[in-house]
């Protein structure tokens, strides 16, 4: 990608923007060439380099409209993508990305049938002074994340608390009603799942992709990472991450490579998985 990348949006008239402290695929862009909002578009070209990978509002939080932060305004959505195919995602050692979750959490004080209510939950609330093993899926109820990838991280919970890990999180592109049904549809009770429904986290990880030939829309790619105090210690990520991939690659971001990768032994091997229809 040329260090002078183009993005584009729409609906908004001529304003000019300010932009603070931006990094992007690790690299701090210090100068900005010309950042304007036209009626039809809206150019930004930056002066710096590396490569560009999918930004949301961790972006935008550092964009202001004559001292107003973009983050909030109902014309902006993220994920916004810059360029196109494989972005740079984040490597070990890299912090993880600053997101609040919107999560349901049960709460007997709230009144009627269903006592449940929101919770902000941050990045930093998950992985500040903690070990913790994420593993991210395209999706719930889908066939490889429902017969494998989460019931075995289930299954070696136990395994894993021994060897210092303090929480496992399983994270995907859904909202938090689907990812509670799931969890009760397949008995998971130690793993935790996170909603990451507007995307923001994987796009802050470079792991949102599109998956529009499935009619799924942007999801994450399949991936595992070890997160020590919020920073990745060693990141399994599958082969061949691009918008549309035909296939769903399950080798490395399994259960079992993580435990061995613990343990300093070499994995068994993806377990077979559970039965599944659909």
């Amino acid at each position: 990608l040329s260090p002078r990348t183009t993005a584009c949006l729409s609906g908004w008239t001529l304003i000019s923007l300010s932009l603070l402290d931006v990094n992007v695929g690790g690299v701090p862009l210090k100068s900005v060439a010309d950042i304007s909002f036209n009626l039809r578009k809206v150019k930004m070209a930056f002066v710096g380099s590396g490569l560009f990978r999918p930004l949301g509002r961790s972006l935008l939080s550092s964009v202001s409209i004559r001292g107003a932060p973009v983050v909030n305004s109902p014309r902006v959505r993220a994920p916004i993508r810059f360029g196109s195919g494989i972005r740079a995602a984040l490597k070990e050692g890299d912090a993880v990305p600053e997101v609040t979750f919107k999560t349901r959490v049960r709460d007997e004080t709230v009144p009627g049938p269903n006592p449940f209510r929101w919770q902000d939950l941050t990045s930093s609330e998950i992985f500040a002074g903690k070990k913790v093993i994420l593993f991210a899926l395209p999706g719930a109820f889908t066939p490889t994340c429902s017969s494998n990838h989460l019931p075995r991280y289930e299954e070696l919970y136990d395994q894993f608390k021994a060897l210092g890990v303090d929480s496992i999180v399983c994270l995907s592109v859904n909202d938090a009603f689907v990812m509670y049904r799931w969890g009760l549809s397949l008995g998971s009770k130690n793993v935790f799942l996170l909603p990451d429904g507007n995307g923001e986290f994987s796009a802050g990880m470079g792991m949102l992709v599109k998956k529009d030939n499935l009619g799924f829309g942007d999801r994450s790619w399949r991936y595992s990472m070890l997160v020590n105090d919020g920073k990745i210690e060693k990141l399994f990520s599958e082969a061949g991450m691009s918008d549309n991939f035909g296939d769903d690659p399950f080798i490395v971001s399994d259960a079992d490579t993580m435990l061995a990768y613990l343990k300093g032994t070499t994995s068994v091997g993806v377990a077979t998985p559970k039965a599944f229809e659909g």
